[in-house]
């Protein structure tokens, strides 16, 4: 729903949608993971340890965390993508992230 909020805050002219979108995209590309650029599959408040508002995660009993590009994460990279295409091409934030997960995943995955 992100880029559909950030569209109808154009269209109704009240940016409170897109700011809270933005919020939660910014939030995202802030969290510190393993591999600074990727998401892991599942990412939530259900992970024992989190805090509210906090961006850094502590999973107890060394929790494996899957990376990957495909299902259950891969809207995040296109978002990424079409966030910044929304934007006219000026929201740097979301090009850099994206351009971030790029070269994470051309420097890790072994072909």
């Amino acid at each position: 729903l992100i880029l559909e909020f950030a569209y109808l805050s154009h269209i109704t002219k009240d940016k409170t949608f897109r700011n809270k979108a933005y919020a939660i995209m910014e939030a995202l590309g802030k969290l510190k993971v393993a591999f600074p650029g990727l998401l892991p599959q599942r990412v939530g408040i259900d992970y024992e340890g989190v805090q509210p508002g906090s961006t850094e995660f502590q999973y107890p009993h060394n929790t494996s965390l899957v990376y990957a590009t495909g299902g259950m994460v891969d809207s995040y990279y296109e978002y990424l993508l079409k966030f910044w295409l929304q934007s006219g091409k000026t929201d740097k934030f979301h090009h850099e992230q994206a351009i971030k997960a790029l070269e994470v995943q051309q420097s890790t995955i072994n072909f």
